[in-house]
């Protein structure tokens, strides 16, 4: 039976997008099961939300007839670099709770390492993030191929944010730098230059010296 997961940002008692998760627990539910989802109301209920201060990621796993949930502080990551993945393959419309395809994308990657995955040659997002390129006219722009259109992603949209449009591999360099994010992560919280993401086949560029 399928599996799938939540993970939610909570902070000085606020919990962020609650009505996309809700929606996304729905699409989920009904795709799968033909009925609606349970309620994230009645597992909000069991938290003391007003004792959570600092950045904290409830993860929920569900199926079909349980949910489990659990709290754990959020720890924003620091990456150095990005590494373009091409799998044409790759899959992954809904947020299962094995992603054992995409971490083998990533599992020769070190910890300043951030994976960026392409499916012919147009860039989707990321292992655990959406991605959106910052272009002087365009300004940020996000990929419409996305894998999982994430409610970070969604909301940023909604609000536009930002816009979408295929963006491919082999036109990066007309863009001036890239942002990561995902239900945990603010607005421009992870950005680096452009010149941080490295294309297959094309070597990194050597640190400037001083």
């Amino acid at each position: 039976m399928f599996q799938f997961i939540e993970s939610i940002r909570i902070e000085n008692g606020e919990v962020y997008r609650v009505d996309l998760h809700q929606e996304r627990i729905d699409r989920t539910y009904n795709h799968f099961f033909q009925r609606d989802g349970f309620k994230l109301e009645s597992i909000l209920q069991q938290i003391q939300l007003n004792e959570i201060k600092r950045r904290t990621k409830l993860r929920i796993v569900y199926g079909l007839q349980n949910q489990t949930f659990e709290l754990k502080p959020y720890e924003v990551p620091c990456f150095e670099e990005l590494l373009i993945k091409e799998d044409p393959n790759l899959a992954y419309p809904f947020k299962f709770l094995d992603r054992k395809s995409i971490e083998q994308l990533g599992n020769t990657l070190n910890t300043k390492q951030g994976l960026l995955i392409s499916k012919n040659q147009l860039i989707t997002d990321g292992s655990f993030y959406n991605v959106a390129f910052y272009h002087k006219e365009k300004k940020w722009v996000t990929p419409s191929t996305p894998l999982l259109n994430g409610t970070h992603r969604k909301d940023l949209l909604l609000r536009n944010k930002i816009k979408q449009e295929k963006i491919h591999i082999n036109t990066l360099h007309t863009f001036e730098k890239v942002m990561l994010f995902n239900s945990m992560l603010d607005w421009e919280e992870i950005v680096l230059p452009i010149k941080g993401v490295t294309i297959p086949g094309q070597a990194p560029e050597p640190p400037i010296s001083i």
